[in-house]
């Protein structure tokens, strides 16, 4: 009997346990979210009854989960911050002649200027965004009926790369745990979903300082 007691030691470990263990629904989630703090509290507080080695652990965790809530407020607010600037990028002003595609559909070199303004910043996926890049291309182009999704595509794939800034919602993951995520094409708002130019040093200086500043 007295090896299988509850102890308040046990208790604390066992609560704290919880931290690693996925939540099977979002009721569970909150839950489990809750009770885990509040053990890492009890445990921080009462310390003297753990090893040194879990108090440190325990520190950590709570420096942690502090360090991201406190990211995710910051980013949940920065759209409506005043100093915050729009990433993407405008065509306005953009001076180009008319540019002649090929029989390949690839996309011509002159028009390379434009499709980077248009690539940066942007968070839809890699279809939307190359149906929208050929409407924005069809103004500086003779002939935009040879452009087609799959060549545009592929020199935005070439140009730059979809980047994901947020994990995600807990529960999106554990429902897609069993599935690759698509970073060329998922549309799930929680990642936060960034096209980044492989180098900005591609576009004229006013620009390229404008996407430091966001970056930044």
């Amino acid at each position: 009997a007295v090896l299988n007691a509850e102890t308040p030691e046990k208790n604390q470990v066992k609560e704290a346990s919880m931290i690693t263990k996925p939540p099977k629904n979002d009721d569970e989630f909150e839950s489990k979210t809750s009770t885990s703090v509040n053990a890492l509290t009890i445990c921080a507080s009462e310390s003297s009854m753990l090893s040194s080695e879990v108090c440190c652990r325990l520190q950590q965790l709570m420096m942690l989960r502090e360090k991201y809530v406190t990211r995710a407020i910051e980013l949940a607010a920065r759209h409506s911050s005043e100093d915050f600037e729009e990433e993407c990028l405008s065509l306005d002003g953009v001076k180009l002649g008319r540019a002649e595609v090929g029989e390949d559909g690839d996309v011509p070199d002159e028009l390379l200027k434009v499709l980077l303004r248009i690539v940066q910043g942007s968070s839809l996926p890699l279809s939307s965004l190359a149906n929208n890049a050929i409407e924005e291309l069809a103004v500086f182009t003779k002939n935009p009926d040879r452009l087609s999704v799959e060549s545009v595509s592929s020199k935005i794939k070439l140009l730059a790369q979809r980047k994901q800034y947020l994990s995600g919602h807990p529960q999106l993951l554990l429902r897609k745990a069993k599935a690759k995520l698509d970073c060329f094409e998922n549309e799930d708002e929680c990642f936060m979903w960034r096209w980044e130019l492989a180098t900005i040093d591609l576009l004229p200086p006013k620009e390229a300082s404008k996407v430091k500043k966001a970056r930044s």
